[in-house]
């Protein structure tokens, strides 16, 4: 292959294999798996999204269940922020008259927090903060 001399959307097709095929050498030798995400790119320069994770903390575990637990982890690094303890996740609060089981948070949103998995129904919704937070701090 001949030098690149401009990222462009066919260059980063091509590169995609070749680094995945690096990436999983590093994999066997240091037990992460490697997720090479979404590209952006201007002419000279360009950026995949790289997501590392320990390998024995997802062997034999569904997609739901590695998300779930990456969720916990974030959970727990930033309750504490708001008012709330890492125990509150996965705790059942009540809006707007149905019961939602705290699935997520998002910590760099001012209103809409909390990431809530609707209990009958499983589908997931953004839930307000100031309504989680009151109802958990009470509690």
């Amino acid at each position: 292959m001949s030098l690149i001399t401009e990222f462009t959307p066919a260059v980063l097709k091509t590169l995609r294999p070749e680094i995945a095929a690096d990436l999983a050498e590093l994999s066997k030798k240091h037990g992460i798996a490697f997720n090479i995400g979404n590209a952006s790119y201007t002419g000279i320069s360009a950026t995949f999204k790289l997501e590392m994770t320990l390998v024995g903390e997802v062997e034999g575990k569904s997609v739901k269940e590695i998300q779930e637990q990456k969720n916990k982890a974030e959970f727990c690094l930033h309750a504490p922020r708001f008012g709330l303890k890492a125990s509150d996740f996965g705790a059942i609060v009540s809006i707007y008259g149905d019961d939602f089981r705290l699935v997520g948070i998002k910590p760099n949103s001012p209103t809409n927090r909390y990431l809530g998995e609707k209990i009958k129904g499983r589908k997931v919704f953004v839930l307000p903060a100031n309504a989680v937070e009151s109802q958990l701090k009470a509690a």
